[in-house]
């Protein structure tokens, strides 16, 4: 859900985190976010902070920039509080071992390809 730019809105900074977009103790998600494998990402890289924009009356939504469309993607307040343990990390981890695996596995696809490919010009070169 998109909303745009508005004056009434005050300026800040949030950290994405493994767990969500962090800002004034709350945790965050959007669309954007989870399509851009954000929280993923920060458990890589240690997260990154991000400029927000919000409401002070209002604390259970923040907004983004989208600066390709020129308006603000809404993030909801999540509740970590939801999953029990470190369910989530399991999760995000699973993710990552996932990914991980595919990207081996087309690795050796690709290396196949080649080796194969080498074959099949080495023999053509030498009839």
């Amino acid at each position: 859900m998109e909303k745009p730019v508005s004056k009434n809105l005050k300026v800040s900074f949030a950290k994405v985190t493994p767990k969500g977009i962090l800002f004034l103790g709350i945790r965050f998600s959007c669309i954007r976010a989870i399509r851009e494998q954000w929280f993923e990402k920060a458990m890589i890289e240690k997260g990154w902070k991000i400029k927000v924009y919000y409401y002070e009356d209002n604390a259970s939504h923040i907004f983004i920039l989208n600066p390709e469309e020129e308006t603000l993607d809404v993030c909801n307040s999540i509740k970590t509080s939801d999953f029990q343990g470190s369910k989530l990390e399991r999760y995000f981890q699973s993710i990552q071992l996932l990914k991980a695996l595919r990207k081996q596995s087309k690795h050796r696809i690709t290396k196949r390809i080649k080796e194969n490919w080498r074959e099949e010009n080495i023999e053509s070169i030498e009839q």
